[in-house]
């Protein structure tokens, strides 16, 4: 028997991960994602309209680059903890408040920043925010 409040709780995960090889040069493709894995639980109010997520996301470190041509910022392997909430009052009318990586860590997305070389300035730029809020209204008609 589960105890009831177990029964508000659900799990989501996911992983994505791929290799590949430009055969002809035999050299890492660069343009292939580093591991990204995420594992989120999330709280349902039954009956009520509302629901959190708590959300850990993990980047890896692409380790396997071709600097043949030029070398580039790789940026480093990074575990981002998100805590999201959701309020759905009316079925044309929902509410998200997040409170997004609450370790305050500093990154970079592989694919933003794999055409700048690692003294670009534009790789300070390119950077995601530390510890940030975002509050989103949706209105649907």
């Amino acid at each position: 028997m589960v105890h009831p409040a177990l029964r508000s709780l659900s799990v989501e995960s996911s992983v994505h991960w791929s290799h590949g090889n430009d055969d002809l040069a035999d050299r890492p493709l660069n343009s292939v994602q580093p591991l990204k894995a995420l594992f989120a639980l999330r709280w349902q109010a039954e009956p009520w309209p509302l629901a959190a997520d708590l959300r850990i996301t993990h980047y890896g470190h692409q380790d396997r680059t071709d600097f043949s041509a030029t070398p580039f910022f790789v940026p480093p392997a990074r575990t981002l903890i998100d805590l999201v909430a959701h309020w759905t009052p009316r079925p044309q009318l929902s509410c998200h408040f997040g409170l997004y990586n609450l370790g305050d860590q500093r990154f970079w997305s592989y694919s933003e920043t794999r055409n700048y070389l690692p003294d670009d300035p534009r790789v300070e730029l390119a950077s995601w925010p530390g510890l940030h809020a975002n509050f989103t209204v949706s209105l649907r008609f």
